[in-house]
């Protein structure tokens, strides 16, 4: 039953402090990754297409990465180490599809602003009036964050399912 929640407190939406603390953590992954990059680049390619390489490897790394690991595991390392996750509006794990749209308009929008559209994608949570303070780009995907302290995540990395679906028809409004 898609609207029943089981006993024990609701899942808590992500705060804003926490996914901003996992943001500064992903963009430390992300820097340290191009900085790689960048070096065997530099060591290894020659120096006229230098740039052009850089700047490609430098952005399949940007959107690879965010795109991978909400994909696959609904969180991004930095998402992991606050103990947050990406989950759609009906409950289930955010698969390709949301990943691919949180990441594209996010990417897009920075891209075509020099980095300011996607930094205002990232503020937006701070626009949300609701109490799950959703960005732009988790109404695009039609996702959520939530945090999953004292959860019922189970060692697999599933989640219960029932719980799940009640909070997210809660965040919904039916």
């Amino acid at each position: 039953m898609i609207g029943d929640v089981e006993e024990g407190p609701p899942m808590a939406p992500a705060t804003v402090r926490d996914r901003a603390v996992a943001r500064l953590i992903d963009t430390g992954v992300l820097a340290g990754a191009v900085l790689v990059l960048g070096l065997a680049v530099l060591l290894l390619g020659d120096g006229s297409r230098l740039p052009a390489m850089l700047a490609v490897l430098a952005f399949g790394v940007l959107c690879g990465y965010e795109f991978v690991m909400l994909g696959a595991y609904g969180e991004t390392i930095g998402k992991r180490v606050m103990r947050l996750r990406v989950v759609r509006l009906d409950g289930d794990e955010p698969g390709w599809g949301a990943a691919f749209s949180r990441t594209f308009f996010l990417t897009i929008a920075g891209c075509l602003s020099c980095g300011l559209g996607g930094l205002l994608f990232y503020l937006s949570p701070l626009l949300d009036p609701g109490p799950w303070k959703r960005g732009w780009h988790d109404h695009v995907a039609a996702t959520f964050v939530v945090s999953t302290r004292d959860s019922d995540v189970v060692a697999r990395g599933t989640v219960d399912e029932p719980r799940w679906r009640g909070l997210a028809q809660r965040a919904l409004g039916r």
